[in-house]
């Protein structure tokens, strides 16, 4: 009854007065809208009571872009209903490009649970497998995710967008690896961020008491020596002196601490795959385990341009306080690699 009156009702005001100018197109959106929502009303009571706006919202969409709405409800519905309605919002009210990469590719991959995947075991129990054109998470953590709500799954579709918009442009990897800017890669960017941040942060450190007795071209050999040796993954650490080893001690402490908790995801795994855990916040933070970025010879297994982009992407599709301050920790310790990808994402757009 409560949704029949609603549709009566939006009806009732579109043929009032009796002559109008709309299109038979606006017409039949607007009717389309009111009977969505009107559904709405029985099938998501207990969602709309909570967040009316959001459910709006969907339907203002859905009414519009009947065929975006079939292909994400093919693509959420393995999900509980609250969290196929919290994602549809996110998706929806996305600014461009961001909404439209989010459509494009969602009937290439599906999801699939952490429990139900038959891929291969995962450190972190989510990926994107693009081999089995799987996206695996756990939704009930993604749910209460401490990096935004749902920020895992959108750092997984960042991951598949990256890699089939690759495909689709004549790329044998993904995007991000081989897209340039001033003809440097995003994993060109990163590194350069860690090496200017890391300089900074010794800089700082050598203007201490400590130091005072050193000559100007004392503390720049130090600097260099041990910024140098970061960005090597260490592998020069015993040919350093014993006050630049104290130094470089010193430097890694601080940053643990700089780059812990879910704001600074990003900077802190960045920062592990440059210097090859190096810079290691993962008693504080996240990051990937031993091995994933370089092999016991030392050799890179994985460039940082992946995750790179995924978590930029998941940021900018989650909302709230932690969407903020995760997007300024990039801006913090990834400046150029930021807007190499606001670049990135302005090309694929």
């Amino acid at each position: 009854m409560e949704s029949f009156r609603y549709r009566l009702n939006n009806i009732g005001q579109i043929i009032t007065p009796s002559v109008i100018s709309a299109s038979t197109d606006t017409i039949s959106a607007i009717i389309s809208y009111a009977n969505n929502y009107g559904l709405s009303i029985v099938e998501y009571g207990d969602y709309m009571s909570e967040h009316p706006e959001r459910l709006k919202k969907i339907n203002e969409y859905e009414a519009l872009h009947p065929e975006s709405a079939k292909k994400v409800d093919d693509f959420l519905s393995s999900l509980p209903l609250q969290d196929r309605l919290g994602i549809k919002y996110l998706i929806y009210t996305a600014e461009e490009p961001y909404r439209s990469l989010c459509l494009k590719y969602m009937d290439k991959f599906k999801i699939t649970s952490t429990i139900e995947s038959g891929v291969f075991t995962h450190e972190s129990g989510a990926f994107f497998w693009h081999k089995d054109a799987t996206l695996v998470f756990d939704i009930d953590e993604d749910r209460i995710n401490s990096r935004g709500q749902y920020y895992t799954f959108f750092h997984e579709m960042g991951h598949a967008i990256d890699y089939y918009y690759g495909k689709e442009n004549g790329a044998d990897d993904f995007y991000s690896s081989v897209f340039k800017t001033n003809g440097k890669t995003l994993s060109d960017y990163n590194i350069q961020d860690v090496e200017n941040n890391v300089r900074q942060s010794l800089g700082d450190l050598l203007k201490s008491e400590e130091y005072k007795g050193l000559s100007a071209s004392e503390k720049q050999k130090m600097l260099d020596n041990i910024s140098q040796n970061i960005l090597k993954q260490d592998e020069n650490y015993d040919n350093l002196s014993a006050k630049e080893q104290e130094l470089q001690d010193t430097l890694e402490i601080d940053y643990t601490f700089k780059l812990s908790g879910p704001d600074n995801e990003s900077a802190s795994d960045v920062y592990q795959g440059v210097t090859n855990f190096t810079i290691d916040s993962r008693d504080y933070g996240y990051g990937h385990s031993d091995g994933y970025w370089f092999d016991k010879n030392g050799n890179n297994t994985n460039k940082t341009n992946k995750e790179s982009f995924a978590e930029f992407f998941g940021r900018k599709m989650t909302v709230g306080d932690t969407s903020i301050d995760g997007l300024e920790s990039i801006e913090t310790y990834l400046p150029e690699s930021k807007e190499h990808m606001e670049k990135m994402l302005e090309s694929m757009g």
